[in-house]
């Protein structure tokens, strides 16, 4: 995979991208296309991702271990695959993770907080909550 480790990806298009195996720790994807895309196995620790667009993303097995994609202007994630990720302390506040595959995730202490943060339909089977915050 590739390596864009503290890179700006703000507002790119990589919709039906394969970035499967790559760093892209710290890398900012604020307000960016990354709907369809295979992210499996990805390092993104600490990388902001706040109102991208990401629904029906492959992020399987990845490490999103304080990934801020909530708050202002919150993305979009409905149907996302999570199985297995690593969403440790990630900053949830506000997706809509509506059909999301998050089956033996693990959201230790991740905040899922916010009026429009939604499970509907999620798969949660083996999925660790330890200290998740989730409050309207």
């Amino acid at each position: 995979g590739a390596t864009l480790e503290a890179a700006d990806a703000s507002k790119t298009d990589f919709g039906s991208a394969d970035l499967s195996q790559s760093c892209l720790i710290g890398v900012s994807f604020a307000d960016a296309n990354l709907e369809a895309a295979a992210l499996s196995g990805v390092q993104m620790r600490g990388a902001v991702a706040t109102g991208a667009r990401m629904a029906g993303v492959d992020l399987t097995g990845s490490d999103l271990r304080d990934v801020r994609m909530g708050g202002s202007g919150g993305a979009g994630a409905r149907g996302v695959d999570l199985l297995g990720a690593d969403l440790t302390g990630t900053d949830l506040r506000g997706i809509d993770l509506s059909g999301a595959c998050l089956e033996s995730a693990r959201l230790d202490g991740a905040d899922l907080s916010g009026a429009t943060t939604t499970l509907r339909g999620a798969v949660l089977r083996g999925a660790s909550l330890a200290a998740a915050r989730r409050t309207a």
